[in-house]
């Protein structure tokens, strides 16, 4: 449910506040989810329950998400694009970005 929308708002986690914050938010959830006490360090915690951090969870759903309106070619990333479209233009030169897909295209008769 967090990262819902993470097309839109991922660039944001790329700054040191954001990442701060998430990470609070994961030790909030990690503290609740283990049933320890505050002194448990969060990396531990993380590690216990086999979660990557928010910010790396948010950037690779984001590129999934593109990468899947590309496929289905519902995004065109061009520098006329302003807003999150236009801060995703980075990700379109991504090399994982690139593989072609076995998505066929409906036909209709």
């Amino acid at each position: 449910m967090l990262t819902y929308g993470s097309i839109v708002w991922w660039p944001m986690v790329r700054y040191k506040v954001s990442k701060v914050e998430l990470s609070r938010l994961q030790r909030l959830a990690t503290l609740v989810i283990t049933e320890t006490m505050r002194m448990a360090p969060t990396v531990a915690m993380e590690v216990l329950l086999g979660l990557p951090p928010l910010h790396v969870m948010t950037e690779a759903d984001a590129t999934v998400g593109i990468y899947r309106l590309m496929c289905t070619q519902q995004c065109r990333l061009t520098s006329a694009n302003f807003g999150h479209a236009g801060k995703s233009l980075d990700m379109e030169y991504e090399p994982i970005l690139q593989m072609g897909n076995d998505r066929m295209k409906p036909i209709y008769a």
